[in-house]
């Protein structure tokens, strides 16, 4: 699970504080428009400006496509992958009605959409809340984004089936309150909302869990709340008699995740539907007492995709392969990999992604040679992601020093960018990205032969190791002497860690030692060294993790490294919320 930062927002402050300066709030919200789900290929909105955050809002929605091959198809919207890193296909805008509002900043998002079994348990649950408490208003944070994928403020939000719920708050005088955002309450239900003092509604927040686990349309696996809360909704469920079946899922279900408090809001996530296993939505983590294996319709469908990977028709085959893909079966792999050698382009493509999604275990020979035979560039490209993504260690670090020499060029179009490369410097920036003792061996080994050129190779080790150790070698001979000083720098070095290069590079550069402060003990120097922005950046980053194992970049955009240092750091100001769940 991700990681919260507790941030106050000053325009939620003030918005709270106008609220009490007000009195009690009315709660209007306007009949909602017939819901429309966007379509997966709709025509392009308005341009809008160029975006320079990750978190501009509304955030952009991302077309997903995902085949229609078998007979045993999911219908309706699809949750595909995990939880984590998956995405959704046909979601469903959550709509608003006098039960079912969505809270003023995540609406700003656009982050309000998910599965159809998510957005209807929410609009059950909001009416059954209603029904038993007359008035009452059900608020939502995050959903996902439209498509799918990562938001920054709720790293676990991809597929769908995650949302934050926000809490029943009653003010000061007994009715409802309505806050822009989130809201949190300590242990005993007591919470502000700028100066506004406010209630955790335990009966309404009951009716609620109440109607969540009592839903027999969804499986619900988490309800993630503070451990306090957690409390004062049991209790009320057994001062008020509720069945014990209930009160004992209730018991299972909710949890304070490790490290984070859930004390503003619920996180529901809900398992795979039914029909989404089709097509490849996987559960993760710890499964409830009610948790339903249905491992066998998995296996029927991935036979059936089987089969429909042998058809005459071209466009069937790759359909099929795509789902096997999606589905994760490594007993699917095999077949993938034999259809790399598929007589149609389309079908190579397919295969070649759905091996990204498989994995290259048992078949890392026969796809580092694919990449040299394939004729696609999107192939090529799947499969270079396949070993970087799917490898680890040493395993990764060596294909990828094979794969160092070769010149094997290609080109992938994007809708605004061309990138070419070819083989071996794409491996060398995949190197780069590993680092590590495995890397930087891989690199010192193939500096002679990459295919980027010794040069290169030394600027990657360079930047890795924040040693220089060939700066001196220039001339006729150039190549050769940097090979040989790398060569050397590595028989004395390849014992130590990462760490311990780091901090002798520094040393040696006068930059640590006498008279300097010591990276575990002060930050300033090595901050001062990222800023200089020369190959030293990344082992002063690699020292600062190395001081505070807990150190994470604010997940704020697109501002140069040092700023975001600044701000992990607490030597700057926050530029925005980062709610992260």
């Amino acid at each position: 699970m991700p990681r919260r930062a507790l941030i106050v927002l000053p325009t939620l402050l003030a918005a709270c504080a106008a609220e009490r300066a007000a009195g009690p709030v009315a709660v209007q919200i306007p009949a909602p428009p017939p819901e429309v789900r966007p379509a997966e290929e709709a025509a392009a909105p308005a341009r809008r400006a160029l975006a320079t955050r990750l978190d501009d809002e509304p955030v952009v929605a991302i077309p997903r496509s995902h085949p229609k091959v078998g007979s045993l198809r999911g219908t309706g919207s699809l949750s595909i992958g995990t939880t984590r890193d998956g995405f959704v296909v046909d979601c469903r805008p959550l709509p608003e009605s006098d039960t079912l509002k969505v809270l003023e900043v995540p609406a700003r998002r656009g982050t309000a959409c998910g599965t159809d079994e998510l957005v209807e348990a929410l609009v059950k649950a909001s009416r059954d809340v209603a029904k038993a408490s007359p008035g009452a208003v059900l608020t939502a944070g995050n959903i996902g984004r439209a498509g799918g994928g990562d938001i920054i403020w709720s790293i676990s939000h991809n597929s769908g089936r995650d949302v934050d719920i926000g809490f029943y708050l009653r003010g000061p005088n007994g009715d409802q309150h309505l806050p822009p955002a989130l809201i949190h309450v300590d242990a005993t239900g007591s919470g502000t909302c700028g100066d506004l003092p406010v209630r955790f509604d335990v009966r309404r927040n009951w009716l609620l869990v109440k109607s969540l686990l009592s839903n027999p349309k969804v499986e619900v696996q988490w309800l993630f709340v503070s451990a306090g809360l957690k409390r004062l909704l049991l209790d009320h469920a057994k001062k008020k008699r509720e069945p014990k079946s209930l009160i004992e899922r209730a018991d299972q279900v909710m949890a304070r995740p490790r490290g984070l408090s859930h004390d503003d809001h619920f996180h529901m996530r809900l398992y795979c539907a039914p029909d989404d296993l089709y097509e490849g939505c996987q559960d993760r983590g710890t499964n409830r007492p009610w948790f339903v294996d249905r491992t066998g319709r998995i296996d029927a469908r991935a036979r059936e995709l089987l089969a429909a990977s042998r058809s005459e028709v071209a466009a069937v085959r790759a359909a099929a392969v795509t789902v096997l893909g999606r589905l994760g079966r490594p007993s699917a792999l095999p077949r993938a990999v034999e259809m790399l050698s598929d007589g149609a382009s389309q079908v190579r493509i397919a295969a070649a992604r759905a091996i990204r999604d498989l994995g290259v275990a048992g078949h890392l020979s026969a796809v580092e040679a694919a990449v040299a035979r394939v004729r696609e560039p999107e192939a090529v490209l799947a499969l270079l992601q396949a070993i970087e993504w799917r490898l680890s260690g040493e395993a990764k670090a060596a294909s990828l020093g094979r794969l160092l020499a070769s010149n094997r060029a290609f080109v992938v179009s994007g809708p605004v960018f061309e990138a070419r490369w070819t083989v071996g410097r794409w491996a060398l920036d995949a190197l780069s990205r590993t680092g590590g003792q495995y890397a930087v061996r891989e690199l010192v080994q193939g500096i002679g032969r990459a295919d980027a050129g010794p040069a290169a190779v030394a600027r990657t080790l360079a930047e890795l190791t924040g040693t220089d150790a060939a700066r001196d070698e220039t001339g006729d001979e150039a190549a050769e002497a940097v090979e040989a000083a790398w060569k050397a720098w590595w028989a004395n070095s390849r014992k130590k860690d990462p760490v311990r290069w780091w901090e002798d590079s520094l040393r040696a550069d006068g930059l640590l030692g006498a008279g300097n402060p010591s990276p575990t003990t002060d930050p300033a120097a090595l901050l001062d060294i990222v800023r200089k922005g020369d190959h030293r950046r990344r082992a002063a980053y690699g020292l600062l993790r190395a001081r505070d194992r807990k150190l994470r970049l604010p997940p704020d955009g697109m501002e140069p490294l040092p700023v975001l240092l600044e701000r992990a750091l607490g030597t700057a100001p926050e530029a925005g919320p980062a709610d992260v769940d």
